[in-house]
């Protein structure tokens, strides 16, 4: 079996920046996290596959292209304060902890986070913080954020999230009410308060549950997996040079009463962990030989 980390290396070279993804930042960390030690055992010889990878429990490893057009558009230069919406495996968060100062995550679902946290320390990463909460009512305590990411498809654009952002802060999130015609799309916070959206791609995304997100509806038959992104965001250009403005989502409606969402009571917050006392990944002890 050939080297993981000779294979991570052809990965990114082969999927990530041959399709147009320019910021070195990125293609940097994902050459360097060591993206099977998130999958089980019997599913690690998928790890660097041009694809999504279905784990078991509503799991899903998020394809590699995605996973570097979605952080790159959130424009990270280092030392940002980030948050992430939905840990899954914390394959995600392990890319953004290389790149951003201190990175917040919140997962809805006790187990996914309990096994995230673990794989993120293993790994030797320590400059995180892991909540197991609604995601969709972001980390007041924290905010504001540089950037906030949303990994699951969402119906509208969750106004808390927006509300969270740094002055010059980005949001990027898949979404739309029809989880079978998504659109990737990016929220800058301006520096007066408004809130430019552009339209980044076309894209399909596990769905976010949450008082903001799709509030436990099972998600559509041939849901639960990302798509390619475009052709267009496979050309020489990067993707967030490709973008086109967007109306935004549709405000979201009550399923049962057709009227605007009223007050929720949250899930409580069960556990917190954080990576502080590990190291960092390094470049020396995943780069290959």
């Amino acid at each position: 079996m050939e080297d993981p980390t000779r294979q991570r290396w052809g990965m990114v070279s082969r999927q990530i920046a041959a399709r147009g993804v320019r910021n070195e930042k990125v293609l940097s960390a994902m050459r360097l996290i060591p993206r099977h030690e998130f999958l089980p055992t019997y599913l690690r010889a998928s790890a660097q596959a041009d694809q999504p990878v279905p784990i078991a429990e509503g799991l899903t490893l998020i394809q590699p292209h995605v996973v570097a057009c979605m952080i790159e558009a959130l424009g990270l230069k280092g030392g940002e304060r980030v948050l992430e919406i939905g840990a899954g495996t914390g394959y995600v968060a392990a890319v953004l902890s290389m790149i951003a100062g201190q990175v917040f995550i919140i997962e809805r679902v006790g187990q996914h986070a309990e096994r995230a946290a673990a794989t993120l320390m293993d790994i030797g990463c320590r400059n995180f913080q892991l909540r197991h909460d609604d995601g969709t009512q972001g980390w007041i305590e924290k905010a504001p954020f540089d950037a906030i990411l949303v990994s699951g498809g969402a119906p509208f654009l969750p106004e808390v999230l927006k509300n969270q952002l740094a002055p010059g802060g980005r949001m990027v999130v898949t979404g739309g009410l029809d989880p079978r015609a998504q659109e990737l799309v990016r929220v800058t916070r301006q520096e007066k308060g408004q809130f430019l959206q552009e339209d980044l791609a076309d894209l399909r995304f596990v769905p976010l549950i949450g008082y903001q997100g799709r509030e436990g509806v099972p998600p559509a038959p041939d849901i639960g997996r990302t798509q390619p992104l475009p052709a267009s965001a496979m050309t020489p250009d990067s993707l967030p040079d490709l973008i086109a403005r967007s109306r935004g989502f549709p405000k979201r409606r009550d399923r049962r009463s057709g009227t605007a969402a009223g007050p929720h009571r949250r899930p409580p917050c069960r556990a917190d962990w954080r990576g502080e006392s590990r190291s960092r990944p390094s470049s020396t002890a995943f780069a290959p030989a």
